[in-house]
């Protein structure tokens, strides 16, 4: 009995060790995100140069989406190694409260992960893979860089990828020019672009829309990135979407100067929300059921828009073609601090 016992742990603690060892081998090379590569999700080319002129350094991003993609998608980006443990705590008891997916968990060093080197399948095999890379990613590279590598991968709308070539299909401007409300409502978009942004197809947000940005506008203020005067401008601004025609009077006070905080601060995210509730939407979900029937009803789902990157100064079908060009807010005098 002993010596079948022993031959069973054996034989487990073998098969565990294998399967580490598979997982090290067929794991691609995390040292590659220091090059020029071509990232497996969505193809985006990963560096400066010819292969992507839309790459932005992080010096060249405005600091309002910024500090909004922070508190929105990892506000203990610069206090943890890569895992936030006590988020993936919360968002594990809210899901299986909830029975649902209702709370995403991961951090921007684990979206770049997966968007640089593994797919979208939700298996334990990519999530191991995940872990992994996470791991090395931080060793090899500076939470700045990791930050800045982070925006100018993740997707924005269909075929739309990185800070500045978002900025150009929706506002017509640069990833540094964008002011407070135009980062909240990129920053909107990251949980699921290809629902959210058919808000702009219809050139009116949804009442999701208005108080998730309305949201993240609050969260920067209780953090004091902006004044209050900058926060009540942008709640009073949200009709004008897309704020092509903004009122001098309003553009001038969402571009006033604010107070802030280190932007390397962890942040406490469970002391922003308004509402008392701290959701971060799942990855690639509605999160609200009513925002998907909404917009669905207005836009055929089955039919997504073919955007050319290169060729993101011409008006497409998504833009409000018959809107004067957008006034660009000042450029920030610093990286961090509009």
């Amino acid at each position: 009995m002993l010596y079948r016992l022993t031959w069973t742990a054996t034989l487990i603690l073998g098969s565990t060790i294998g399967f580490v060892i598979w997982i090290m081998l067929t794991t691609p090379n995390a040292a590659d995100i220091k090059g020029c590569l071509q990232t497996s999700l969505y193809q985006v080319w990963l560096c400066e140069g010819n292969e992507n002129p839309n790459y932005r350094r992080l010096a060249e991003i405005s600091p309002y989406l910024k500090n909004l993609v922070l508190i929105s998608e990892d506000a203990s980006f610069y206090g943890h190694n890569g895992f936030d443990w006590a988020e993936l705590k919360n968002s594990f008891e809210r899901n299986l409260a909830a029975g649902r997916a209702a709370r995403g968990g991961s951090t921007i060093t684990q979206q770049l992960a997966k968007n640089v080197f593994l797919n979208s399948d939700k298996t334990l095999l990519r999530k191991a893979r995940e872990a992994l890379l996470t791991v090395q990613i931080e060793t090899i590279l500076t939470k700045d860089k990791i930050f800045e590598k982070y925006l100018n991968v993740i997707e924005f709308a269909p075929n739309i990828y990185g800070a500045e070539a978002a900025a150009h299909f929706y506002f017509r401007k640069s990833a540094q020019s964008l002011n407070l409300l135009e980062a909240a409502y990129l920053t909107h978009l990251i949980p699921n672009p290809k629902i959210y942004y058919r808000t702009f197809l219809k050139s009116e947000l949804t009442p999701f829309s208005k108080s998730r940005i309305t949201d993240l506008c609050y969260r920067l203020m209780k953090t004091k990135r902006i004044s209050e005067d900058q926060y009540q401008a942008a709640k009073a601004s949200l009709n004008f979407f897309p704020w092509y025609s903004l009122p001098a009077e309003l553009l001038a006070r969402l571009g006033s100067a604010s107070t802030q905080t280190d932007i390397h601060d962890a942040i406490d995210e469970s002391t922003l929300a308004p509402s008392g509730t701290n959701d971060r939407p799942p990855e690639n979900s509605a999160a609200d059921p009513a925002l998907g029937s909404e917009i669905d009803q207005a836009v055929d789902p089955g039919v997504e828009p073919t955007i050319d990157a290169t060729q993101l100064d011409q008006p497409t079908d998504g833009d409000a073609q018959t809107a004067p060009e957008p006034t660009p807010s000042p450029s920030p005098s610093s990286p961090f601090e509009p």
